[in-house]
């Protein structure tokens, strides 16, 4: 009898390390597929909303360079070019 619950107590101790072994195979999966979907839905939510934002708000123009007025060349022009 003495025996026989020996055999199950080391049974019982390499199930224990399997099933740890086991479970943090198992956390690492499932934990990487939740942060890849919620991540994954965020991300292309922001990207439909910045889309749809862009698409109804149409610049007025092509682009906002502004022409510079003209000065003539003069030493105090020169002098204070910026």
């Amino acid at each position: 009898m003495k025996q026989l619950k020996n055999v199950f107590d080391q049974l019982l101790a390499g199930w224990k390390k399997f099933s740890s072994a086991l479970g943090w195979v198992n956390s690492r999966i499932i934990f990487t597929i939740i942060y890849v979907v919620i991540f994954g839905i965020y991300a292309l939510v922001r990207r439909l909303i910045r889309l749809i934002v862009e698409w109804n708000t149409a610049p007025v123009s092509a682009t906002y360079w502004e022409d510079k007025k003209y000065q003539p060349p003069t030493i105090e022009v020169m002098q204070r070019q910026f």
